[in-house]
């Protein structure tokens, strides 16, 4: 054995193994540092460990076999008789190890100077926190220690159709600096509320709690986009950077990235590996699949309508069509499809979006834009625990995602977890108080819990800041209805500024109310026209008519079509109970008894809803069976259910001759 070491030593088979090691270590320290900086795979990186792993043995042999010598490499045929030039090793081996000794002290001089900048970084934070109340703060992790809000950017480009580019690059811009934990970003629905306002810096950091203000502007012409930003500390007016990039447009990835990495530099010391990484991160290789994914969100960002609903999924189908594995284009056709759900109810849009957002899930599942998409469709479907899974993994992702705090509150409410969704909702109003998305889904919830002041109040203040939209309008006119007071639903429906057909079947509603039932057929129509699978609207188009001489036809017809829409609902969400409850009298009122009971008795053990005692009543009079009809009557006026409405139905005329009626639906509460 001791003559054996005696030889690997003659032969150099020591030496080279330890400059096998060293210049293995040197080599891996490369690729840490260069490979994600070219976003090469890591399962390259794999591959390299693997190599210089297999080449370790083969290493050796060659060293056992072969010797440097003079005149260069030759065979060492026999033991000992070999030329030893342990002089030039011990040179080799003295340079590599200084190299990698040099290496390893400079990473742990950045090391400690990186923790001593973090430590100093968080000092400042705790001290600034104790001096400045109002700074703006996280939901649930505090005081954040920078703040950004980025404005929409100015298109200077003759062709106003170029406003998506601005848009897009803002809102990736956002995006991006939204995932970085160092940051805490207002989002585009509050920033969008200052595009062409002239209000100073100063006045939207104290709206949107932020300290600092991005800006820019874009101009394209010609295949080249001219991309002007600029970061100014909002109080002091202090301009913190600012840079123009002047390129051809496919080079628009890349200056979003640079950007993004120059503004994160400019207010943010330190970041930390994997927020450079999200950085770094581009959404898909090809520019014209990200320009077709800009124009789509372009669209989305409409108020709904068939036309533009039917744009938006167009522009991301050509979108993914380039690119199968661009994530965020499937998530905007999952976003799209849902939100053509909710317009239409056609329950395709619903398949699509569901395969859409698991697509975009498999892709990558580091998009907190994929989780609430999930969340919604989770929350449509009925599988609420589910949606509380995705929706918290996105806020865990994105602690600003304004729209994860809001369907996750709506999550709670669906679950009767009435105090976590209010205070979910107040967490969504602390993101973004501006942002009137806020507000409706607040309003909501105190509607369906028979708060009806405080919805209002909430609807007012939509109206406020979306007062282009028939949002505000729509919704305070639909709270008017619900609390009887149909003059003054009337007349917010004829304000809005943008005729819907959430407005046309409310005010339809409001006309069959009144007694009015050819005008609230012909609302119903409407609303039919822009939604023809939407069952309530058939609901109530077949009760106008049936209220109508020698339109029962008609009727019937509405309401098995309104059957038919219906029960595509319920396949989706089986414990829908307001669709449940009301396809139970559109059966008895079309003659199948047998199947209205049957759907009747389900929907109790769902709900405890004043609505649901409403329809309830109706469809138990029409069943024939009047004592259940009266209990379900005393019930929903228990529940909350307006009096004044229950006074106005047509369909209880029946219960006026009672005198309990009166006493039920005139006393006070």
């Amino acid at each position: 054995m001791a003559k054996f070491i005696a030889e690997l030593k003659q032969r150099n088979v020591f030496k080279v193994a330890t400059i096998y090691v060293v210049v293995s270590w040197l080599i891996l320290q490369v690729v840490s540092i260069v490979f994600p900086v070219f976003e090469i795979p890591d399962w390259a990186s794999r591959l390299v460990v693997l190599l210089l792993g297999l080449g370790f043995p083969v290493a050796l042999v060659l060293a056992w076999a072969f010797d440097l010598t003079p005149e260069g490499i030759k065979w060492q045929d026999k033991a000992g008789e070999h030329y030893v030039n342990t002089h030039a090793w011990d040179w080799i081996l003295a340079i590599l190890l200084v190299v990698a000794i040099g290496l390893l002290v400079t990473s742990e001089i950045d090391k400690w100077q990186a923790g001593n900048a973090e430590q100093a970084q968080s000092v400042a934070a705790d001290d600034n926190g104790r001096n400045n109340q109002d700074a703006a703060e996280s939901p649930d992790k505090g005081q954040a220690p920078a703040s950004i809000a980025v404005l929409p950017f100015d298109n200077l480009s003759s062709n106003s159709r170029e406003d998506y580019v601005g848009d897009g690059i803002a809102d990736e811009l956002l995006g991006v600096l939204g995932r970085v934990a160092e940051l805490k970003v207002a989002s585009r629905t509050s920033t969008a509320y200052f595009r062409n306002k002239d209000i100073d810096n100063a006045q939207i950091a104290d709206t949107l709690q932020v300290d600092n203000i991005l800006s820019g502007s874009i101009r394209s012409t010609e295949g080249r986009i001219r991309v002007t930003a600029a970061v100014d500390k909002a109080h002091t007016g202090q301009l913190l950077w600012t840079e123009t990039y002047d390129r051809k447009f496919e080079d628009l990835l890349d200056i979003q990235i640079e950007i993004a990495g120059a503004v994160a530099a400019a207010i943010v010391p330190v970041l930390s590996p994997s927020s450079r990484s999200q950085i770094q991160s581009r959404p898909t290789t090809s520019i014209e699949a990200y320009d077709y994914y800009l124009r789509g969100q372009d669209y989305l960002r409409r108020p709904s309508e068939a036309s533009t609903l039917a744009g938006a999924i167009g522009l991301f189908e050509k979108a993914i069509e380039i690119d199968p594995r661009f994530a965020e284009a499937h998530a905007g056709r999952c976003n799209a499809n849902l939100r053509n759900y909710e317009f239409s109810r056609r329950s395709e849009f619903f398949q699509t979006a569901e395969i859409a957002c698991h697509r975009a899930l498999t892709l990558d599942g580091s998009l907190w834009e994929v989780r609430v998409a999930l969340g919604n469709l989770y929350n449509i479907n009925g599988q609420l625990d589910r949606a509380i899974t995705e929706l918290e993994a996105a806020i865990e992702q994105q602690p600003n995602a304004v729209n994860a705090y809001i369907t996750l509150a709506t999550v709670y409410a669906a679950q009767n977890r009435l105090d976590e969704a209010e205070a979910t909702f107040k967490k969504a109003e602390q993101v973004e108080s501006g942002y009137w998305g806020v507000h409706r889904a607040f309003g909501h919830f105190y509607y369906d819990q028979s708060r009806y002041p405080e919805a209002i109040e909430r609807y007012k203040r939509v109206a406020e800041l979306a007062p282009d939209h028939g949002i505000g309008q729509d919704n305070l006119g639909n709270t008017y209805l619900a609390i009887g007071e149909l003059d003054l639903a009337e007349e917010a429906f004829n304000a809005s500024p943008l005729p819907s057909r959430w407005l046309y079947t409310n005010r339809g509603l409001v006309y069959y109310y009144q007694g009015k039932f050819a005008e609230a057929v012909a609302d119903q129509l409407k609303a039919i026209a822009l939604a023809p699978d939407e069952h309530r609207a058939w609901g109530r188009l077949g009760d106008a008519y049936r209220f109508m001489p020698g339109r029962e036809e008609d009727a019937l017809t509405a309401y098995q079509t309104a059957i038919r829409y219906a029960e595509q609902e319920l396949a989706i969400n089986p414990t829908d109970w307001d669709s449940l409850v009301r396809t139970s009298m559109y059966y008895v009122l079309s003659g199948d008894v047998n199947k209205a009971r049957k759907q009747l008795d389900k929907v109790f053990t769902l709900t405890d809803d004043g609505a649901a005692y409403y329809f309830g009543t109706i469809t138990s009079l029409h069943l024939g069976d009047s004592e259940k009809a009266w209990q379900y009557l005393q019930e929903s006026v228990e529940r909350g259910f307006s009096k004044k409405l229950i006074r106005s139905d047509p369909d209880l005329a029946a219960f006026r001759e009672n005198s309990e009626f009166d006493t039920l639906t005139l006393a006070e509460r």
